[in-house]
């Protein structure tokens, strides 16, 4: 999969937003009022990952709107990529973890106890996805519980969000 995130900078209409990227790719999806997602991952036939940036960038510029590009294998690491002007997966910081466990930010109450859960990986020296991955399945589970394990699992790429329907 290939996925393709937008940070606007300002709260935008994104049901507008979405239609006019509809024509680029059927499948898009949202996150709040300022994030829009775009699976390019069936169009890659057509135009390549840097010309579907460059027409984003000029379609935005065109509707005089300023956002900030993702590129990543899944919708956390897309995200990611945008939130932090970044391109290594194994390097983002931990603090992306809430990323990954909720991407589309409809999980806020148990977004908070990931949150806590990075301050703890933190305080182990976990400072990178990649400092994280070192731990093994059953330290996570024993440490974190379900939470930890899907998170963890996010990051590996092995529990893919399920894409919404626009």
């Amino acid at each position: 999969m290939t996925v393709v995130c937008l940070e606007f900078e300002q709260p935008q209409n994104m049901q507008a937003l979405a239609e006019i990227f509809y024509r680029a790719t059927p499948q898009v999806m949202t996150r709040g009022d300022r994030f829009l997602f775009l699976d390019i991952s069936k169009c890659l036939g057509l135009y390549s990952v840097n010309t579907f940036v460059k027409r984003t960038l000029v379609t935005l510029r065109r509707a005089g709107l300023r956002a900030r590009i993702g590129v990543g294998e899944d919708v956390p690491t897309a995200l990611s990529f945008a939130v932090m002007d970044q391109r290594n997966k194994m390097d983002l910081p931990i603090d992306t973890l809430k990323y990954y466990f909720d991407p589309l930010g409809e999980q806020m109450e148990l977004t908070q106890k990931v949150i806590k859960m990075t301050e703890l990986l933190k305080g182990l020296g976990v400072r990178t996805l990649k400092d994280f991955l070192k731990f093994s399945v059953r330290e996570i589970s024993s440490r974190f519980s379900t939470l930890g394990l899907l998170a963890y699992y996010r990051v590996m790429g092995e529990s893919p969000v399920p894409w919404k329907s626009f």
